[in-house]
């Protein structure tokens, strides 16, 4: 599981440039069978199951875009770091391969899409949306095609924990 993980952060996601991750998420998706559908915007919206007139999909959120500029690969090493309440714990952390010049892997919100990809695979009826360009003003949630969520009861949205 870990690597699976470590191998979402190691996909560059720049706010406006999340190619990358989109491909590599729909080639993903398709492994898994689901239905997916991809806007001209690049936001992903995933259907797993059936709903019957009367039921609602649950719907998990997790938006593709990261802050980190990144100019190039990114190499995912497991660290010992202090987390925001002081402890030090086990981190997942990006690095320009082959250094230790650190890079950002975008946790936020690549462990979001983990955590939704996770939670997909448990259920049999789901909807999961992953939007870009949300960092600069939820470009990608502003763009998406409303009808889209006119069978979900409620959303669940996995992002950073503190601000």
């Amino acid at each position: 599981m870990i690597n699976e993980l470590k191998e979402l952060l190691a996909v560059p996601s720049v706010t406006g440039t999340e190619g990358l991750l989109v491909d590599y998420l729909v080639a993903l998706l398709a492994k898994k069978g689901v239905a997916v559908d991809v806007d001209a915007m690049g936001n992903i919206m995933v259907t797993k199951g059936t709903c019957t007139p009367s039921e609602y999909y649950p719907c998990l959120v997790a938006h593709t875009d990261t802050v980190h500029s990144i100019d190039g690969a990114i190499e995912i090493r497991e660290v010992m770091r202090e987390n925001y309440m002081g402890e030090r714990k086990l981190a997942l952390t990006g690095f320009k391969p082959g250094t230790d010049e650190p890079r950002g892997c975008g946790g936020d919100d690549k462990s979001g899409v983990y955590i939704c990809l996770s939670i997909m695979d448990q259920l049999d009826s789901v909807k999961v949306f992953f939007p870009v360009m949300e960092e600069t003003g939820c470009h990608g949630s502003q763009a998406a095609p409303a009808e889209w969520f006119n069978d979900v009861g409620y959303f669940i949205q996995f992002d950073s924990p503190h601000g």
